[in-house]
C-alpha cells in the first residue's frame, strides 16, 4: 500500500485487482476519518483488505465508469460498509437501481470535509466522470500516460479529447 497526504486529504494506493490490475483508491479525510472508494474493481476482498488497513470504513464509491472492471465489487463494498454509490448520471453498464447519487459536470460530492468537483468527461463511456479535489484528479479510464484510454468510435475518441482538453 502507497499513502500520499495532502493536509488532510489523504490517498490510499493498493492493488492490483482484477485481472486488468486495477489500482484501488481509497480517499480519507483525516479529520474526521470519513473516506471513500474511487471505483470498485474486481477482489473486492483487496479492497476491504485496504481500507481495514487504513483503519476506515467507507462510506462511498466515487465512480469514474461503468466498465466491469471498475463495477463489478460494487455490491460487496455496498453490503460490507454500506457504500452509496455515486456515478455519473448518463452512465451505463450498471444495474436498474443500482447508482444511489447520480452526478453531473459541476455537482460536488462530499467526503467529510473533503469537496470533490465533478466534472463529465464523455468519450471513454457516456457518464464518464472525474472526481477532483485540490491538485488530484481521478479519472479512471479517460485518460492513461501517454493520452486518453480507449473509445469505441472515432466520435467517442473525439469526444473524448475534448472532455479532456
Amino acid at each position: 500500500m502507497e499513502k500520499t497526504t495532502d493536509g488532510s486529504f489523504e490517498v490510499i494506493t493498493a492493488g492490483p485487482a482484477s485481472r486488468f490490475d486495477n489500482n484501488i483508491y481509497i480517499v480519507i479525510d483525516r479529520a474526521n476519518g470519513e473516506a471513500a472508494f474511487i471505483d470498485a474493481p474486481d477482489e473486492p476482498e483487496k479492497c476491504i483488505a485496504a481500507a481495514e488497513a487504513a483503519g476506515v470504513n467507507p462510506s462511498a464509491i466515487l465512480l469514474t465508469h461503468g466498465h466491469m472492471d471498475h463495477t463489478a465489487g460494487i455490491e460487496a463494498l455496498k453490503a460490507r460498509f454500506g457504500c452509496k454509490l455515486y456515478a455519473g448520471a448518463s452512465e451505463t453498464g450498471l444495474a436498474d437501481g443500482q447508482t444511489d447519487q447520480a452526478v453531473t459536470n459541476g455537482s460536488e460530492v462530499a467526503v467529510g470535509t473533503l469537496t470533490f468537483r465533478v466534472l463529465s468527461v464523455p468519450g471513454h463511456t457516456p457518464g464518464s466522470t472525474t472526481y477532483v479535489y485540490g491538485k488530484h484528479a481521478f479519472v479512471g479510464d479517460t485518460l492513461f500516460p501517454g493520452g486518453p484510454g480507449h473509445s469505441r468510435t472515432p466520435e467517442a475518441l473525439k469526444q473524448e479529447i475534448e472532455s479532456i482538453t
